[in-house]
């Protein structure tokens, strides 16, 4: 779904892309959320869909390598659990519409977040004038997800139509996970299922 490509000479991007990102610890499923000094949370990788330079904030560094590219971050195409496009532009958004996609990561600690004190000032700016929420007060978690379904989308989400999406990605990436043979525990994603059948979110 990432494009990974730069906007032409007075193209305007109206679409952004949402990456939610999934793991497991100990056959649980868990989940990679933004998390402000406040507690409040964000989806960690949003950029605009025409942006190519992928990630304003997040890498997933492998053999001395960090990617930036989330197209780039699933080992195989098994690691690719769900995609959908939302029509945003009756929300009042800066979008017009919103591409969310969930996939699964086999080591947790390969996510890197590079807001740190090693991020030069001017680099700093530059991606946080990337990042379409300019989260740069933020940096990644990772929760299980159990506790994430549990938040509430109003008061625990800066946006809480985001939320509304990343938890239905998450339903569906973690059911993904289980058909796909990928190690999570099948009482947990049975109970998850039964929890949040999609109407409940």
């Amino acid at each position: 779904m990432w494009t990974s490509r730069e906007p032409e000479d007075g193209e305007m991007d109206d679409t952004v892309v949402e990456e939610v990102v999934m793991s497991v610890r100990k056959q649980k499923g868990m989940v990679m959320v933004s998390a402000g000094p406040v507690g409040r949370l964000a989806c960690p990788v949003m950029a605009w869909s025409r942006d190519g330079e992928g990630s304003p904030w997040v890498t997933r560094c492998r053999e001395d390598f960090a990617e930036s590219d989330p197209g780039r971050w699933p080992s195989t195409e098994r690691h690719r659990l769900y995609e959908a496009e939302h029509d945003t532009s009756q929300q009042g958004e800066d979008w017009q519409k919103v591409q969310v996609s969930a996939m699964f990561v086999d080591k947790m600690e390969s996510m890197k977040d590079v807001r740190g004190p090693e991020c030069l000032p001017s680099e700093f700016e530059r991606r946080r004038q990337r990042d379409p929420m300019a989260l740069d007060h933020h940096r990644i978690v990772w929760v299980s997800v159990a506790d994430l379904l549990a938040t509430e989308d109003g008061a625990d989400w800066i946006d809480q139509k985001q939320a509304g999406r990343f938890k239905m990605a998450v339903v569906l990436g973690i059911a993904a996970m289980s058909r796909r043979g990928l190690p999570v525990l099948e009482k947990e994603m049975q109970r998850i299922m039964e929890e949040h059948d999609g109407t409940s979110i």
